[in-house]
């Protein structure tokens, strides 16, 4: 996780949203329509993690975190679903 929340491309999109980067990440998941189960042992990260209902993510962000599937760091986060049968 850490390799693609520290990815510049998403710190760039949260920076832009003043979001943190799990949020966008998360937020994309959503967007996406893929199950999002985000997990932490911090008080404060849970709250924060549920706070991806309050925004939505541009068209270009959107744009720019799909870019991400092709990234050897973002292999095991993003993926293809129209090549499921």
């Amino acid at each position: 996780t850490k390799l693609l929340l520290e990815h510049p491309l998403v710190q760039q999109v949260a920076a832009e949203l003043g979001r943190t980067p799990a949020q966008v990440v998360l937020r994309w998941g959503v967007e996406m329509g893929c199950a999002t189960v985000p997990r932490s042992g911090s008080n404060v990260r849970i709250i924060e993690n549920a706070g991806v209902f309050d925004f939505k993510l541009l068209p270009e962000h959107i744009k720019v975190l799909n870019s991400l599937q092709t990234e050897d760091q973002a292999q095991k986060f993003c993926w293809d679903s129209s090549q499921i049968q």
